[in-house]
């Protein structure tokens, strides 16, 4: 595997991505169409990937997830002689363009961008520590606070499944970006958007 290979993670994180579409319901079903297709990486075809971030809007017990991804995700220091996908991802670094935020909704997309995003610090940078019995610690920098998230994951044949959760606010400080997200969309999310975000990544050979 090549270094400088693209990746998407969304890791990190979405938000908000909550937002804005009237009386959308979400499931399982549509995350074909609101997280980026399987892609492989222009320099190295055998790694391929897939992310999808799921942000909630209503109060309990409507709790609804609106699941999108990144657009434009970058992964380097990609140890190209390792064994499996576990040491290959050891050590490799990710960046996020949350100008390419994709929701599957265009006006949603521009709420995101404008009233999310753009309301905090700096960019949206990680890495991947070590993966040993099946957790592995992701570290994020968003809001220019970086922490270590915890994910677990799984393997399947040729596929690496990783899961973790961040939370907006306990994690990134990003109270601003949050608050102005929720009173944008306050009628449509019936005055509640969540801070916890979900996010889910496949890898491929």
């Amino acid at each position: 595997m090549k270094n400088k290979s693209i990746w998407i993670m969304a890791m990190a994180l979405p938000l908000l991505m909550t937002s804005c579409k009237k009386n959308e319901v979400v499931d399982d079903k549509t995350t074909s169409n609101t997280s980026q297709d399987i892609v492989s990486s222009t320099e190295n075809k055998q790694l391929k990937y897939k992310l999808t971030w799921t942000a909630f809007k209503y109060p309990v017990p409507e709790k609804t997830g609106v699941k999108g991804s990144f657009n434009d995700i970058k992964l380097e220091s990609i140890n190209d002689k390792a064994a499996n996908l576990e040491e290959a991802l050891n050590g490799a670094k990710f960046s996020i363009n949350t100008e390419s935020v994709n929701s599957n909704a265009a006006d949603r997309d521009a709420k995101l961008k404008t009233f999310f995003f753009q309301r905090m610090k700096g960019s949206i940078l990680g890495s991947f520590g070590k993966f040993e019995n099946n957790k592995v610690p992701v570290k994020i920098t968003m809001n220019n606070i970086s922490k270590d998230i915890p994910f677990v994951y799984e393997k399947s044949g040729d596929t690496l499944i990783l899961k973790g959760k961040i939370d907006i606010i306990d994690d990134f400080k990003a109270n601003n970006a949050l608050k102005s997200i929720s009173e944008i969309c306050k009628d449509l999310h019936k005055n509640k958007t969540w801070p916890d975000v979900e996010i889910t990544s496949k890898f491929y050979k």
